[in-house]
């Protein structure tokens, strides 16, 4: 299980990141958390973090959607053993560009699931070190987010969707 809590409540408000990520350090190594988190983190600040920290993050929440998808920040993760955990990635669908939008459209049509599965497959697709929370209250979205596991996007269709990476393929 991953523990969360907000720096905000627990550690002063004026501290900076840093001072902020030593207490979550301290916390961890206490026992007290079972896992360091962040989020909004780009490429400098987690070169920047990994200078200092002793106990690197255990995952990172970052805003990705199709077509722009953090790939420095993912590719840090790999790299560090990291999970990558997209935060909005559904939400804003209908702000997508609409070449985009036709494309999952068209993906959601040829595989006949709903377009938010699109997305949440693309997502799951993208690579070994990712977490996805669909959150949703309704009965029927939630069924449909488990639908991930059961299609594929082939690659050709990741890539218009715009992923230049190596796609996981086992389901």
């Amino acid at each position: 299980d991953i523990d969360w809590f907000h720096c905000e409540d627990i550690i002063d408000p004026k501290a900076t990141w840093r001072e902020s990520y030593r207490a979550l350090e301290k916390a961890y190594s206490e026992g007290l958390i079972n896992a360091i988190g962040i989020s909004n983190f780009n490429i400098d600040l987690l070169r920047d973090l990994k200078e200092f920290a002793i106990i690197l993050p255990h995952i990172i929440q970052n805003f990705a959607e199709p077509g722009q998808m953090d790939e420095d920040v993912r590719s840090w993760c790999d790299e560090n053993n990291v999970i990558y955990q997209p935060y909005a990635s559904l939400r804003n669908k209908h702000a997508l560009p609409l070449e985009l939008q036709s494309t999952i459209e068209e993906i959601a049509n040829y595989y006949e699931i709903t377009e938010h599965n699109v997305i949440l497959r693309y997502f799951y697709q993208s690579g070994d070190n990712i977490s996805l929370i669909p959150r949703s209250t309704d009965r029927i979205h939630l069924l449909d987010n488990l639908r991930v596991f059961n299609s594929f996007i082939n690659s050709q269709y990741m890539k218009k969707l715009g992923w230049a990476g190596d796609i996981r393929s086992e389901l």
